[in-house]
């Protein structure tokens, strides 16, 4: 839904919180990233409050500096506990396999943050352990490297499907502010049963988490 004059409240699930447009000048709804954690650990590259995070509804991946792009991965990634008990990678979903809250820290105490339902790919990897003797099923998060060159990067992120989802925003041009608050869905906007809007099977985009019709326990890692 897209709204133009105002927003609608009823699509709002918690206090709405406001941050400044970053950088103005270069016309894009970017908004300052203070810092970047994931769990307890602050992200290094961010830690000095210079990276930023522009939204973008074209965009279905959630993008990250490539610089950032491989301890992200590293950090995010999980194993497939009592794995041997699948027979079919298939009945693996990664979205229920608990990890580590991806929280961006922005300007006016606002903050965004993500869970592993947001931003894992539904499907494990069969990976190789050191040694390449043996290999176990890792659950991966859906980050897109992203290459821009000064002075919009090199240290931005790029907000698409995954945070737009889990948030309802407002843009303020007004006010050169960008507000956030957690997306109230209804069942009815996704049609799961007749497979409506549901990205074909085994590409990129099958990464973008979609709700269930059910509240359905996450799996723990013990």
């Amino acid at each position: 839904q897209i709204s133009f004059g105002g927003h609608d409240p009823s699509r709002a699930n918690s206090e709405l919180t406001w941050a400044p447009v970053a950088k103005q000048e270069l016309g894009y709804w970017q908004v300052q990233v203070k810092s970047v954690r994931v769990g307890d650990t602050v992200l290094e590259d961010c830690k000095d409050g210079s990276c930023r995070a522009i939204l973008d509804t074209g965009t279905s991946l959630l993008g990250v500096p490539r610089q950032a792009a491989r301890s992200m991965h590293k950090m995010l990634a999980r194993h497939v506990p009592n794995q041997d008990q699948y027979d079919d990678v298939s009945k693996i979903d990664c979205r229920r396999v608990a990890g580590q809250q991806l929280t961006f820290e922005l300007e006016n105490g606002a903050t965004v943050s993500l869970e592993v339902e947001d931003y894992s790919r539904p499907t494990p990897f069969n990976m190789t352990l050191p040694g390449g003797t043996t290999s176990k099923l890792f659950c991966r998060s859906l980050l897109l490297p992203v290459d821009m060159p000064s002075p919009l990067g090199p240290k931005v992120f790029i907000w698409g499907e995954p945070v737009l989802r889990r948030y309802y925003t407002i843009y303020d041009l007004a006010s050169k502010q960008i507000g956030f608050t957690l997306a109230k869905h209804s069942e009815e906007s996704f049609d799961i049963a007749s497979g409506d809007g549901l990205p074909p099977a085994g590409s990129l985009v099958s990464g973008a988490p979609l709700p269930p019709l059910t509240p359905q326990p996450k799996i723990a890692v013990v």
